[in-house]
């Protein structure tokens, strides 16, 4: 099971969630500070700039252990070449367990699956959206990511899956009503 949460600063959200990830790296005997020292400041800007927008803000994927499995920027937008708007994935950050754990490549990939599909719900909910473009962090996460995306064309899920550099964009099937 999986929880998704808006992270937001002013309501003691981002404070937790920077304690549970202080607490990880201590287990694995890693100083916090070093752990993305420019891209845990940014977001954390972000956060606070975002506090009052509806179209964009922070996320944090949790596990069946409470702990924030991943945090990421999201932002709904309309972009040049697409019709409709696009939900925009950027700074997917995964916990000190992925960085410094001893986690199986299976426990990489699930974490990227139920990445997915909470961004496909944040297009149908908060952040309504036909097409997604996520900005990854390794090629590996993108040759798993476009592979996982074309499986769900087949079903019948996202109508086009392309990349472009550390870029995939989806769009979704969209239904005839």
């Amino acid at each position: 099971m999986s929880d998704l949460t808006r992270i937001r600063v002013d309501n003691g959200d981002w404070e937790c969630f920077e304690d549970g990830w202080k607490a990880s790296c201590e287990k694995f005997g890693e100083d916090f500070l070093d752990f993305f020292p420019q891209s845990l400041p940014s977001l954390k800007n972000i956060a606070l700039e975002n506090e009052d927008r509806t179209h964009s803000g922070i996320f944090g994927l949790s596990g069946v252990d409470s702990e924030t499995d991943a945090i990421f920027f999201a932002n709904c937008a309309l972009l040049k070449g697409y019709d409709g708007h696009v939900l925009r994935v950027r700074h997917v950050l995964f916990s000190p367990k992925y960085d410094f754990g001893e986690l199986d490549v299976e426990d990489f990939q699930n974490l990227l699956k139920r990445l997915l599909i909470n961004w496909l719900l944040i297009s149908e909910n908060s952040l309504k959206a036909n097409h997604i473009k996520i900005h990854l962090r390794s090629p590996s996460d993108a040759v798993f990511l476009k592979e996982l995306s074309r499986n769900l064309v087949n079903e019948d899920i996202f109508s086009k899956v392309e990349s472009h550099g550390a870029w995939i964009s989806v769009s979704k099937k969209l239904l005839d009503c």
